[in-house]
């Protein structure tokens, strides 16, 4: 238990300095989303994941909201969080809400077994994140 504490911390305190569209950065983003680090996400840590961004806990997450929330968690640049944004509101209304998550998931989950393991978050990770509308 300690050790996990400790790589925690250390984790912690290099998000930051992570290289940005790295999959280094994209790992960072699946352990903090991995609750109960069996490296799997289930629909339900997605959602956890994506309404702690949600300030006003209205189960409604603007750009402001998560844009503000994923530059305070160094989670990348702050281009990479408008795109990520923008891939995620599914069904393009300005917010990402519970209707979107399990498309979201359903991306994600390459082999459609209704979890996304590392291998498949990070894959898709990058091709958002360096997508045609990403940097160049």
């Amino acid at each position: 238990m300690i050790v996990l504490i400790l790589s925690c911390i250390l984790i912690c305190v290099n998000a930051c300095s992570l290289q940005a569209g790295s999959d280094a950065e994209a790992r960072y983003v699946f352990h903090l989303a991995d609750i109960d680090h069996n490296y799997r996400l289930s629909l339900s840590e997605f959602r956890h994941v994506f309404f702690e961004f949600d300030r006003n806990h209205d189960k409604s997450l603007t750009s402001d909201e998560f844009l503000l929330d994923w530059q305070e968690r160094c989670l990348g640049s702050s281009l990479e969080g408008v795109i990520l944004f923008h891939h995620l509101d599914v069904d393009r209304n300005g917010h990402i809400e519970d209707t979107d998550i399990p498309w979201v998931m359903n991306y994600f989950d390459g082999n459609l077994d209704g979890v996304v393991g590392q291998a498949e978050f990070v894959t898709t990770w990058l091709k958002l994140i360096r997508s045609p509308h990403g940097r160049r």
